[in-house]
C-alpha cells in the first residue's frame, strides 16, 4: 500500500497524465481499486484516512471524531464507527444532501451526519478528540473562521487532520464539476476534462469560451465557464493564504506536506510574473496535521 501512495510513484505519473491521458486513467483506475478494496471508500478517502488513523488517532476506542465536510453517503463515517470511536460525527451545509431530510442522519452505529457550517458548528467546547477533513478546505470561503471553530470544539492535546485539493493556484484548480445532461465533465478525469492546465489562472472569460467554442458543442460552454469564474463554493486561494491561515491560527502546526505536479519552467516564470505573491504554483494538494497545545 505503501509504494500506491508514495510521492515516488505520484512523480512518474505526471508525465503520463499530459502526455497520455487515457493511458494515465486506466493506470488510476487499477490503483484506486486497489486502495478502495479493503474499506469500499475512494482511494483518496481511504488512503487519507489511513494516515489520520497512524498520526492523529492510533488508539481509536472510546474517541469522539468530527468530520468536516462528509460525503452524503457517509463512508468516511462509517469507518470511523468500525474503529471503534465512541461516536463520529459528520458535518456538510450543503443544501442538495438536505433537500429531502431533515437536519440528522444516522449512518451506522455510533456515526451520524448533520446539516452544519464549519464556521458556526454546533457543539460543546472541546467536545471531541480529533478532526478530519478530506477534499473539504478548497471549498471553505472563511477558511480563518472555520479554523477557529475547529479549535474550539477540539479538546487539548488533540489532533486535526486535513487533505484537501486541487487549490487553486494548482494546474487543477477551478476544480471543475460540470455535469450537463447525461455528458459530466470532472477535473480529476483527464478524458473528460477539457480544461488546459492553469487555464483559470491565465485566460480571462472570454478567452477560456472561445477556445471552449472550438472544441466542444454549445451547450456544454457555457456551464464550464460559469463554473469556473462564478461557482460559489470553490474558495480560490492560492497556495500562500492556506500556509499564511495555519499560522495565524490557534492551532500548533505539526505538518504540512505537499503534493507537486510538473511545471515547464517558462510556464512557472509566467506565473510568477502574473501572482508575484505566489511561488509553488507546483503545489496541487495539501495535507496538514495541526494540534491544539495542552
Amino acid at each position: 500500500m505503501g509504494l500506491l501512495t508514495s510521492n515516488w510513484l505520484r512523480a512518474t505519473t505526471r508525465s503520463l497524465r499530459q502526455n497520455n491521458p487515457r493511458m494515465y486513467a486506466r493506470l488510476n483506475g487499477i490503483r484506486n481499486r486497489i486502495l478502495s478494496r479493503e474499506t469500499g471508500l475512494a482511494a483518496y478517502q481511504a488512503s487519507a484516512l489511513r494516515k489520520f488513523r497512524s498520526r492523529c488517532l492510533r488508539s481509536a476506542a472510546g474517541k469522539r471524531v468530527l468530520e468536516i465536510g462528509s460525503d452524503p453517503n457517509g463512508g468516511v463515517l462509517g469507518q470511523l464507527s468500525k474503529w471503534g470511536v465512541s461516536e463520529a460525527v459528520g458535518v456538510n451545509p450543503d443544501e442538495q444532501i438536505w433537500a429531502s431530510s431533515g437536519t440528522d442522519r444516522q449512518i451506522a452505529e455510533r456515526a451520524r451526519l448533520r446539516r452544519a457550517d464549519a464556521r458556526a458548528l454546533p457543539f460543546d467546547d472541546a467536545s471531541f478528540d480529533a478532526i478530519f477533513s478530506i477534499a473539504t478546505f478548497e471549498h471553505i470561503l472563511e477558511l480563518p473562521k472555520a479554523l477557529a471553530e475547529m479549535h474550539r470544539v477540539l479538546r487539548s492535546g488533540g489532533y486535526l487532520y486535513a487533505n484537501f485539493g486541487p487549490i487553486w493556484s494548482g494546474c487543477r484548480g477551478h476544480h471543475l464539476r460540470v455535469q450537463v445532461g447525461e455528458r459530466e465533465f470532472r477535473h480529476f478525469r483527464p478524458d473528460s476534462n477539457p480544461l488546459p492546465d492553469y487555464c483559470h489562472l491565465l485566460m480571462s472569460r472570454t478567452e477560456l469560451r472561445d477556445a471552449l467554442t472550438n472544441r466542444l458543442a454549445a451547450p456544454f460552454v457555457e456551464p464550464i465557464v460559469t463554473w469556473v469564474f462564478d461557482d460559489p463554493g470553490i474558495n480560490r486561494w492560492f497556495h500562500h493564504q492556506y500556509l499564511e491561515a495555519f499560522s495565524a491560527s490557534a492551532f500548533n502546526i505539526v505538518s504540512v506536506r505537499s503534493e507537486r505536479d510538473r511545471l515547464d519552467e517558462q510556464l512557472d516564470r509566467v506565473l510568477r510574473f502574473r501572482y508575484p505573491q505566489e511561488s509553488a504554483f507546483d503545489v496541487t494538494n495539501v495535507e496538514v496535521v495541526l494540534s491544539k497545545q495542552r
